[in-house]
């Protein structure tokens, strides 16, 4: 009877933990999908490229010569009212709105990442001193949480001269890597990395995700299906 009542206390204690866990998980998702579509929008469409054609016509009018045959009009010409801003375009504001965005996921992502990889060891640790079902694969989920923190650091920023990088970054990365990329002469192996970095890092990054979420599910539903059930009064 006592093991009973222990087990139960035991598995009242993981709810907070789960609830938490969940919370974690959740905004790490929505910060590594928010910066991947932020890549996609920066490389596969137009929507933050800055109109340039104008500018370059207004410099290909100014190096056409004048034709000498053409009467030149008056000197007094009428006064113009002074010049206004103008007003951002919509590129411009995706540009300011990723510029503040972006640092904010990553440090949202990378902050729950640490806070995740405490609630899953405090889990471990709580199912070893409860002695309940459950405890390797709630174990392995915080040895997998340790690895997905790993990957959502951001190494580039640590190791600036090494190719070493994270599935997080800020708009400065992503603009630098991407004009880097497109200006060079784009050989196999910088496809591959630029892509690999953008795109296939932060897909492995939800991979380990899944691992994650999943055995820490399996040993909560272990855990729980061995909690005795209440009786009725009657019996």
């Amino acid at each position: 009877m006592t093991q009973s009542v222990n087990l139960t206390e035991y598995v009242q204690a993981f709810k907070p933990v789960k609830r938490f866990k969940n919370l974690f998980l959740l905004l790490i998702l929505v910060s590594v999908l928010f910066q991947v579509n932020s890549f996609i929008l920066l490389e596969f469409t137009t929507v933050l490229e800055t109109p340039k054609k104008a500018q370059s016509n207004e410099n290909e009018t100014e190096g056409t010569p004048i034709p000498t045959d053409v009467a030149t009009p008056p000197t007094t010409l009428p006064a113009t009212p002074s010049a206004t801003p103008s007003a951002p375009t919509t590129a411009e504001r995706y540009h300011k709105a990723l510029h503040w965005a972006l640092p904010i996921t990553k440090f949202a992502a990378l902050a729950c990442g640490v806070l995740l990889v405490i609630s899953l060891m405090f889990a471990g640790a709580l199912s070893l001193l409860g002695r309940g079902s459950g405890t390797q694969q709630l174990i392995g989920a915080f040895f997998w949480s340790v690895i997905l923190l790993g990957m959502l650091i951001p190494w580039q920023q640590v190791y600036s001269s090494s190719k070493a990088c994270g599935a997080l970054y800020s708009f400065m990365d992503l603009t630098q890597a991407r004009d880097l990329f497109h200006l060079g002469q784009q050989t196999l192996a910088d496809k591959v990395f630029f892509y690999g970095r953008f795109l296939a890092y932060p897909a492995a990054a939800f991979v380990v995700w899944l691992i994650v979420a999943f055995k820490f599910a399996g040993g909560y539903r272990k855990l729980t299906a061995a909690e005795p059930k209440p009786t009725s009064a009657g019996m």
